[in-house]
């Protein structure tokens, strides 16, 4: 990634999917199928993404807190390496966690704008070669029958001169994300139920 390029921004991705999806087998690899972390937190175990980074299982389960207003979608992760650089590259999708919200493309702005000008992002950017892409995608949300959005944040290293190097900036990277998206709250929620939550 060359570090001169935009280093936050947001965007409207056209493809869409359904919640939840199954496992599927591809020729890229595979997808190991939606898990409803916010009802049954101990399927964290089953995410196979994540088993052999810290960074994201932590990212998962602050953003999975039954005191948060999100549950993730899902997340992947790549190192790559091209002419001795290393870069690294994953994502973690999310959504809010009321039909309502979800319905509206808009809700999603708020999150990105104060994402945009919290102190700690400034300071992380300033310091580190990392890009961080707010993607929105269309879903159905089958669980409640409602079309909407959720939001991929992609988080992509720029060169790094060893693997270790670009792991470690993007392993602050997904932290960054998992400890704003656990505080974020909105001062009033709908009426509505969620669509996860912990059984009663």
């Amino acid at each position: 990634m060359n570090s001169e390029n935009v280093k936050l921004l947001l965007a409207i991705e056209r493809r869409a999917k359904s919640i939840p999806y199954p496992r599927e087998e591809r020729e890229d690899g595979t997808n190991h199928g939606f898990k409803d972390l916010k009802s049954n937190p101990s399927a964290i175990h089953e995410v196979a993404e994540i088993r052999d980074c810290s960074s994201l299982r932590d990212a998962l389960m602050a953003i999975n807190d039954p005191d948060t207003q999100f549950f993730t979608v899902g997340c992947e992760k790549s190192l790559n390496e091209h002419k001795g650089k290393y870069w690294k590259k994953g994502f973690i999708e999310f959504s809010f966690n009321h039909p309502e919200l979800v319905r509206d493309a808009g809700s999603y702005f708020p999150l990105f704008f104060h994402f945009h000008q919290a102190l700690p992002t400034a300071e992380f950017l300033s310091q580190h070669s990392i890009q961080f892409c707010w993607e929105l995608q269309g879903c159905r949300f089958r669980k409640v029958g409602v079309e909407g959005f959720t939001c991929c944040v992609w988080i992509t290293t720029g060169d790094y001169p060893t693997a270790d190097e670009s792991e470690d900036v993007w392993d602050e990277g997904v932290r960054l994300i998992g400890k704003y998206l656990a505080r974020f709250k909105f001062a009033s929620l709908p009426p509505s139920p969620p669509i996860y939550a912990l059984p009663h």
